[in-house]
């Protein structure tokens, strides 16, 4: 006797396997072929919408967005085909929409942070370094971060650094005095980044470092600031090393490493000396934090870090251990290599215009009355100083472009619309030599 499943019966397997593989396979081949001809139907609408520069059928528009002179001139070359935006391709994918005219920039910058949050693409890259500092946070985390930093930006805590600025900015001139005798060229960036580190190290966390005195070998924060930077901006122009995984496995990627833990370091090395010297203060004293340091010490400001470890939110909750960190992070990076950046910029534009230079000089004079330090309520007085400094900044921004996702539809001066989801860029440094909105951009005026 046998039964209907008994193994006699039974149906071959392997006919079975191979035609469910191959139905499994034609029916992932439909949906490649799908996927692919919405792409195509993305990409042709968007070129409609959005003309572009022509850029590679594989490659799209990498070769020509390098973190340099060469790309940055190659976005000003796209001007004047393309005056208001155009789409920037990373591969044959579109990455983001660059907008380059003030017009056109707009809608995005007075739209809210919930409706063109920061573009995790670009700022994550950031995040191992920063966290969810100022800089990168999004939502209603950026939005209590920022109530809660505000205040330490108000001019009566801002006024008392001015002899702090003096006094690094002298250390400094000192040093190339010392060089320039004994004829040695100077690198400006180096040392102009030495003086702002020191000034926010002394200003924000009351921390001496000397650093401007002291060999680069003694300083390895410094180095680890470039490092990281320029491997962030490589990293964004290289796609494949947009997947974590393959970034964390790459020589990059073990340099970066290697980068975060010299500036983690020094960060909480930073923090855990400023807590170690208000410890005594105790918690009564903590309250009134402002009066307790001026009385301990004397000094007539109130540094950075303090209001980070006294400041509290509404419902009297303060920020973490983890959140300081991030905040102090950011500060350290945002406070002094773009300062640096924009110093140095400055420096260059006196010296290759030295008319604009000797009225400066003839202006400071004037103002100082023969003093040698430059006080709060001189400011307001240095206009063409001022208007030098605004116009470098124009012309060599120390930060060149942003990104943003937009969250909802946005709507273009022309009547076109960026959809929801898209990522776009400001072309900071595109709007401020951009030939209708400036009759010689490339002149400093």
């Amino acid at each position: 006797m046998s039964f209907p499943f008994s193994a006699a019966a039974a149906i071959p397997l392997y006919p079975l396997i191979s035609g469910l593989s191959a139905f499994l396979l034609f029916c992932l081949t439909l949906q490649l072929i799908k996927s692919a001809f919405c792409w195509r139907s993305k990409v042709q609408k968007l070129d409609e919408e959005f003309p572009g520069p022509p850029r590679h059928w594989l490659l799209g528009h990498l070769r020509e967005f390098q973190a340099n002179e060469y790309g940055l001139a190659k976005f000003l070359e796209a001007l004047p085909n393309h005056p208001y935006c155009n789409p920037v391709f990373f591969g044959p994918f579109p990455f983001f929409i660059n907008l380059v005219h003030p017009d056109y920039v707009r809608p995005v910058y007075n739209a809210s942070a919930h409706v063109a949050p920061k573009m995790d693409k670009v700022y994550g890259f950031l995040r191992p370094w920063l966290g969810d500092g100022l800089l990168v946070a999004n939502g209603n985390k950026w939005y209590r971060r920022r109530r809660l930093l505000t205040p330490s930006f108000h001019f009566d805590i801002l006024k008392p650094y001015m002899k702090v600025y003096n006094t690094s900015a002298q250390i400094m001139l000192d040093k190339w005095e010392k060089l320039c005798q004994s004829g040695q060229s100077v690198e400006l960036f180096e040392h102009v980044s030495l003086m702002t580190l020191d000034s926010l190290l002394k200003c924000a966390f009351s921390y001496n470092s000397n650093c401007q005195t002291r060999s680069q070998t003694e300083i390895p924060y410094i180095k680890a600031v470039y490092d990281v930077s320029h491997l962030v901006t490589n990293r964004l122009i290289f796609v494949p090393h947009h997947s974590d995984f393959l970034f964390s496995f790459s020589p990059s990627g073990f340099r970066f490493r290697k980068a975060l833990s010299v500036l983690h370091t020094f960060t909480r090395s930073v923090i855990q000396k400023r807590k170690e010297s208000l410890a005594h203060l105790g918690q009564p004293c903590h309250s009134k934090l402002s009066r307790c340091l001026e009385s301990m010490s004397g000094r007539k400001y109130l540094d950075f870090l303090d209001m980070l470890l006294a400041t509290k939110d509404d419902g009297g909750n303060g920020l973490t251990d983890e959140e300081i960190e991030n905040e102090v992070d950011t500060f350290m990076f945002e406070g002094h290599d773009t300062t640096a950046s924009g110093i140095s910029w400055i420096l260059y534009n006196l010296a290759k215009h030295p008319e604009h230079q000797d009225k400066c000089r003839e202006e400071i004079q004037e103002v100082l009355q023969g003093r040698q330090e430059v006080e709060w309520d001189d400011l307001p007085k240095l206009e063409f100083t001022t208007m030098c400094i605004k116009e470098s900044l124009r012309t060599h921004p120390p930060v060149t472009m942003t990104w943003r996702t937009l969250t909802k539809n946005v709507e273009l001066p022309d009547g076109r619309t960026i959809p929801e989801g898209t990522h776009v860029s400001i072309g900071i440094f595109a709007v401020h030599h951009h030939p209708a909105v400036w009759e010689e951009p490339e002149v400093s005026q």
